[in-house]
């Protein structure tokens, strides 16, 4: 089993009041959420229609939060550049929405953003492995794009471990997260476990199977 990575809980704005966007932002921010994520829907790549740039520009100054823009569009990387500028921190593309998504990826970079690909839940997990070193989040759809209060397709789960590429990523991330905790206790390998939410025993297993002293 793996090490519990840290939580880390982003609030979607789709299902808020939006004649009061801004208090709803500010609300959760006050929950104690660690970042907001902002659901773009364009009306092609899925059928409704939610916000654009503009609309994440006036909410920028509502709280110093990382602004997490998920762009459920076609052709993202006409509107990447717009996104970044309105104060967009990390920027999510779906690996179904365009013909080449290292474009979109460096088209997200370019801007200073960091980049992330979102699979949907009938894709198959291999879309993503060639761009899995060039991005900072993977977005494993758990519903479909486009609609909120939906059913969790616990069935899209299984695929974070069917290709051995998508199980290297995990084990990356979770040796980040390991040296990470590490780091911030001083080495302290019981307040480590702790952070991490696992046993003593446990990280000390982990630690001797991805080979850190």
């Amino acid at each position: 089993m793996r090490a519990r990575l840290p939580v880390h809980l982003s609030a979607s704005v789709l299902n808020a009041d939006f004649g009061r966007l801004g208090d709803e932002v500010r609300r959760a921010a006050k929950g104690g959420v660690d970042s907001i994520h902002l659901d773009v829907m364009d009306g092609r790549f899925v059928p409704n229609i939610s916000f654009g740039a503009p609309i994440v520009r006036a909410l920028r100054p509502r709280t110093d939060l990382p602004f997490h823009a998920h762009l459920m569009v076609e052709d993202p990387e006409r509107l990447v550049a717009d996104f970044a500028a309105a104060g967009s921190d990390l920027i999510v593309t779906h690996v179904e929405a365009s013909a080449d998504p290292s474009t979109v990826i460096r088209a997200i970079r370019a801007t200073g953003a960091r980049a992330g690909l979102a699979l949907n839940p009938e894709t198959d997990a291999a879309a993503v492995v060639p761009y899995l070193d060039r991005i900072d989040l993977l977005l494993v759809m758990t519903v479909h794009p486009g609609f909120g209060g939906q059913r969790f397709l616990d069935e899209a789960l299984p695929k974070l471990t069917e290709d051995a590429s998508l199980d290297d990523y995990l084990e990356k991330i979770e040796r980040s997260a390991i040296e990470k905790a590490l780091a911030q206790t001083n080495q302290n390998k019981t307040a480590a476990a702790k952070l991490l939410g696992i046993s003593f025993r446990a990280l000390r297993y982990k630690l001797e199977k991805l080979g850190i002293e």
